[in-house]
């Protein structure tokens, strides 16, 4: 009896052995999870704004390798573009508004050459009939480019995408512009463009809600504004039915009869609305004192942080704000700015005392041409095949394309096809008072 009971115990000691040896080499060799507790919290490492703890599953090592090469891939990506390269993509992106917009709402079968062909009479007045063949092939070749940074945004993990039905914006412009605030540098003049361009988001962001402050507060309800505007449309309405009617018999006492109606009640909605004036001025000394930190940095660093702050400073490109309330998109350009804001005075306005032209209207038409000549003295791309080259070429920026333009630096351009004699010699008196505050 006692043999069998020492027998049955040695059995099960070599049972529970084997399955101890088992158990300790498969989970050796199936890679168990680690020790949760042992993994230590990195000080170093920003809080969370989470107050409740989340626990987390524990990641397969297949699932790791994935992430690893996920992680790298963004690495990767994120270090194709130098800072000045994306700077680029993000001038391309601007460019390539038309044909983002018309392609967003266009039919299957759209072809933007040949809506290209259609406009070209209407827009052109170089007694051009149709694009030459090399505008075609530049055309094509920057509906390439414009598609190609497209797509390269587009598949990207956190680029958002307008809808089919909604209205039109460059989401591809506005996702690289927030990547420039935090793209990584790595040479003295990125890092320069790159504190101009964080410079440059601060003083819109100060622009908008100067804009706002100078707009005012509505004092209506929102029923009382809508039924204001509502009676706008109807007169509106009403004089074009009268008219269509009355056709001759219209006269224009009638006509004017409408339009102080309609005065009177777009003056209501003004009247409504409050300003706080001591908000507003605070507003304006922060706003100027980030004007005069932008114009100072014109003095030093790469040539694209020069043509970045003067085009913000002229708003050359223009800014749209939207009133609160819902009033519409204004889109503000040059001196329009003044409607607004006529404190302010564009930079090119400052430059204009300073040259021996008057006019504003001439000074307008010769300062960008000696700007952009600067420019190109100082090291912008101003070959055949450059930004500036390429609008003029196709009539991107300008609506008047001019096929002469298609194979000339901008210097060429200038003087053998587009000033006389006399706006060449203006422009370059121009151009060196520019050079004289500025340098080289």
């Amino acid at each position: 009896m006692l043999n069998n009971k020492l027998l049955r115990l040695a059995l099960i000691l070599v049972l529970l052995g084997l399955i101890w040896f088992y158990q300790f080499h498969v989970a050796k060799e199936t890679n168990a999870p680690i020790n949760v507790i042992s993994q230590k919290f990195d000080e170093s490492r920003p809080k969370t704004n989470n107050s409740v703890a989340k626990t987390t599953d524990i990641p397969a090592k297949e699932q790791l390798s994935s992430m690893q090469i996920s992680q790298q891939n963004d690495k990767d990506e994120n270090s194709a573009w130098t800072y000045s390269q994306l700077y680029q993509k993000y001038r391309l992106s601007y460019r390539c508004y038309d044909p983002y917009r018309r392609m967003h709402h266009a039919k299957a079968d759209f072809d933007y050459v040949e809506e290209y062909r259609k406009l070209f009479k209407r827009r052109n007045i170089k007694n051009q009939d149709s694009p030459s063949a090399e505008q075609i092939e530049r055309l094509e070749t920057f509906l390439t480019q414009c598609l190609s940074l497209y797509d390269q945004i587009a598949a990207r993990d956190d680029f958002v995408p307008i809808p089919e039905q909604d209205n039109y914006w460059n989401a591809t412009r506005v996702y690289i512009e927030d990547w420039l605030l935090s793209y990584p540098t790595t040479t003295a003049n990125e890092l320069y463009l790159k504190k101009s361009w964080q410079l440059r988001n601060a003083w819109l962001k100060k622009l908008d809600a100067l804009l706002q402050a100078t707009h005012g507060d509505n004092t209506l309800n929102d029923e009382e504004i809508a039924t204001i505007k509502q009676q706008i449309k109807d007169l509106h309405s009403e004089r074009w039915d009268q008219r269509r009617a009355l056709a001759e018999a219209f006269t224009t006492e009638m006509s004017e009869a409408y339009d102080q109606m309609i005065a009177s009640l777009q003056d209501k909605l003004k009247d409504q609305l409050h300003v706080d004036k001591a908000y507003r001025n605070e507003l304006l000394q922060q706003w100027n004192t980030q004007t005069l930190t932008l114009e100072s940095r014109l003095l030093d660093g790469p040539v694209e942080s020069y043509q970045m702050i003067t085009e913000t400073l002229n708003l050359t490109l223009g800014h749209t704000f939207n009133p609160p309330g819902g009033g519409g998109y204004q889109r503000f350009i040059g001196r329009r700015i003044q409607a607004m804001i006529p404190e302010y005075e564009i930079l090119s306005d400052r430059l204009m005392v300073l040259s021996e032209v008057r006019m504003p209207t001439h000074f307008d038409l010769l300062y960008p041409f000696a700007n952009q000549w600067l420019m190109c003295e100082r090291g912008l791309a101003c070959g055949p095949h450059s930004e500036w080259m390429t609008e003029r070429c196709l009539g991107i920026a300008t609506n008047q394309a001019d096929a002469m333009a298609c194979n000339q630096s901008v210097d060429r351009y200038f003087l053998d096809f587009l000033l006389s004699p006399n706006q060449a010699i203006d422009i370059n008196g121009l151009k060196s008072m520019l050079q004289e505050l500025y340098g080289s």
